[in-house]
């Protein structure tokens, strides 16, 4: 069986993709995907949906987030007739849960319906395998135990040590060639000193000397966008209120733009989106509404939005188009730093196959501790 690398929106397969779908179109057996971001995986994932639903049998697409659901259903509705997305934000029954060919979904809640559906002759895909928490795996291996069931694990970031056990775990083959990043990655450090003088305390960085840092991190975005006007950047901060504080003094220092379409505040992050989104920089967060967070997801897809601002719902394998990525601190918390696998997962954000020729990424780092962490 073979599979038309054109419906997948690849105008062939790369070295990667023939080694999987070797494995995936070739056998029945579980699969384990090993290779860097943007090298093309979840074609891997929607051949072996399309193999099980050619075969009369069915396909669940499993992400770890509600914003990676979103984009893979609307990438999945282009591919296939019948689609379903299955979240928090999208109610579902298990009735329809077992029309659609195809459901794109959460562990949680493909676990909420595992004991009433039935899963002989499915594929399922679970994209970023690598964030099996606890409560994942439980869910993993029930659907596991599930006759007639094969999986699919995609990941970018799990070690050699950790892919064995999974592999294991699974019985599944592993797929994991030495490939190049289609598209190259530079990593960048911008140190900021914080300094102290007769007028008080004050930020020196390499462009210039600011009293706060969001406003050294405005400039900074400010100044990419002026460099590279056909380049989009996301910036990530650790909370919540942070994106919101970062959106206000970024779009401070752009000019505005006219947008057909307008978010609809409800909250007081929806209300800060609603300002910022006039000077063409969105807020992509769980406190933003879900039809906020899709439209900011279209807009910045249509290059229509510049910049957006993000803490972890954008991290995690969604394929947007920004070249840029500006990390504002290394500490997910006052007390602790990120784990690496979250740094790469970000790292991974910037420069996008068919999308950019390039990524880079800026990590602002102003502790010793950060300095030597990176």
């Amino acid at each position: 069986m073979s599979a038309d690398p054109k419906r997948f929106g690849f105008k062939e397969w790369n070295e990667l993709q023939k080694q999987a779908l070797d494995v995936v179109l070739g056998t029945q057996k579980n699969v384990v995907v090993v290779a860097p971001t943007g090298s093309g995986k979840s074609a891997v994932g929607y051949c072996a949906i399309d193999k099980a639903v050619q075969e009369g049998g069915r396909g669940f697409y499993l992400a770890p987030t509600r914003a990676l659901c979103y984009e893979q259903y609307t990438t999945l509705r282009q591919m296939f007739e019948n689609v379903l997305i299955a979240n928090k934000d999208y109610p579902t029954t298990k009735e329809r849960l077992e029309e659609e060919d195809v459901v794109v979904t959460t562990p949680f809640k493909l676990n909420q319906y595992l004991s009433s559906i039935s899963l002989d002759g499915a594929v399922v895909v679970v994209d970023e395998v690598h964030n099996l928490s606890p409560e994942v795996e439980v869910i993993l291996s029930r659907i596991k135990q599930k006759p007639g069931v094969r999986i699919i694990a995609l990941s970018a970031t799990l070690n050699e040590e950790d892919v064995n056990r999974l592999a294991k775990w699974l019985d599944a083959v592993v797929v994991n060639p030495s490939v190049k990043r289609p598209v190259p990655l530079y990593f960048n450090t911008v140190p900021v000193v914080l300094s102290v003088d007769e007028n008080g305390t004050f930020f020196k960085t390499p462009v210039g000397s600011f009293e706060k840092q969001e406003e050294f991190v405005a400039e900074f975005v400010a100044r990419l966008l002026r460099d590279d006007p056909e380049a989009s950047v996301l910036v990530w901060a650790p909370t919540r209120a942070m994106c919101d504080l970062y959106a206000r003094v970024v779009a401070d220092r752009l000019p505005s733009i006219p947008l057909e379409k307008k978010p609809v505040p409800s909250s007081y992050s929806d209300e800060m989106l609603a300002y910022s989104m006039e000077h063409g920089v969105g807020i992509h967060h769980g406190g933003i509404s879900q039809l906020n967070r899709e439209l900011v997801h279209t807009l910045l897809l249509e290059k229509k939005l510049r910049v957006v601002i993000t803490a972890y719902t954008l991290a995690q394998g969604v394929n947007l188009p920004a070249r840029y990525l500006v990390i504002t601190s290394l500490f997910e918390t006052p007390e602790k730093l990120m784990d690496p696998s979250t740094f790469h997962q970000l790292a991974g954000r910037a420069g996008r196959p068919g999308l950019d020729p390039f990524g880079r990424f800026f990590v602002v780092v102003q502790t010793e501790a950060e300095k030597a962490y990176f």
